[in-house]
């Protein structure tokens, strides 16, 4: 096996590689990368076929901060991208040459890698979790989320899905990703103190080139948006990356109507034109500030039959 850095040239073997991966997500597409501009120390690895030197058998993104190596910092998860067909022992070369390069060619002294839910696989890949315990990595940072593949609603949710007080939902127009985005904002600034971390014009530049992948449902009263939600869709999983909504829409409980719909939109529905995500992802229950379990936002997501899903991080000493 061949260790290379990626360079611009190798995009279209990287992306066929992303899209063929057991373990990989639209995420980890250079397009995707792409849309916070040029990433600062990029030292992405690409792993070639000892023989058939065109093929790729894996690759890892990752970026240099300091003297550590982080896989990745501008992604939920990054982690060692593996092809459908590759085995555990290339997997382990492959983490081999990469701790190799990282220590001698660009002198890091650790790693700090985000593997891929498993959620996200479309067949069982935790290759790198076994690697990183022999290579005596420790998890250093551990996040709670929750994710359903039913949607079970406890009392009080079954009590607003009764009464849906005239709330229409749908897939949202370009003036509607506006409106909600006006929404989310003002939320997280008075909230949190906080502001989203995609601008308006980034998710629209993202959902316009991941149309499949990234989209935007709204509840509307009066033909208003009152609650919305960007949801990311992988083969396995969609995933909810913002949920947010007006006072108005927390009165109406319009977002437990947003959430019965985009179910039965995409995970449960019968008439669909291929195969659904198996899993809805809330997302994380973390405190921005301090990683501690929001316990209110956690109870909520539970009350549609919502269980833990874990998003951790490792840390390896080189």
């Amino acid at each position: 096996m061949t260790a290379v850095p990626y360079t611009a040239d190798q995009q279209t073997r990287w992306d066929t590689l992303v899209a063929q991966a057991r373990n990989a997500t639209f995420l980890h597409n250079r397009n995707y990368l792409a849309y916070i501009g040029p990433i600062p120390n990029d030292c992405s690895l690409c792993f070639y076929h000892p023989h058939h030197t065109s093929q790729l058998i894996a690759a890892l993104p990752a970026c240099k901060t300091g003297d550590t190596i982080v896989s990745h910092p501008y992604l939920t998860y990054g982690g060692l991208i593996l092809a459908h067909d590759a085995h555990l022992a290339q997997a382990y070369e492959a983490f081999t040459l990469a701790l190799q390069y990282y220590k001698e060619a660009l002198h890091a002294h650790s790693l700090i890698y985000r593997p891929t839910p498993h959620i996200y696989h479309t067949q069982p890949s935790d290759d790198d979790l076994y690697i990183l315990q022999q290579l005596g990595a420790a998890c250093c940072e551990r996040k709670l989320a929750t994710a359903l593949t039913r949607l079970s609603p406890n009392q009080l949710r079954r009590r607003e899905l009764r009464n849906p007080k005239n709330i229409t939902c749908s897939e949202a127009t370009p003036d509607e990703w506006a409106e909600f985005h006006r929404i989310l904002t003002h939320i997280l600034l008075t909230r949190h103190n906080a502001r989203p971390t995609h601008s308006l014009a980034q998710l629209l530049t993202l959902a316009a080139t991941f149309p499949d992948n990234i989209r935007l449902y709204v509840a509307c009263k009066d033909q208003h948006v009152v609650a919305g939600t960007v949801v990311y869709l992988t083969q396995t999983v969609a995933h909810l990356q913002y949920i947010a909504a007006s006072d108005q829409g927390k009165q109406l409980g319009a977002l437990t109507v947003l959430i019965r719909y985009i179910y039965d939109t995409l995970i449960n529905n019968p008439q669909a034109p291929s195969a659904q995500p198996r899993f809805l992802d809330f997302g994380t229950s973390m405190e921005p500030a301090d990683n501690s379990l929001n316990r209110g936002l956690c109870q909520w997501k539970e009350s549609f039959g919502g269980t833990t899903v874990l998003y951790d991080t490792y840390r390896l000493n080189l």
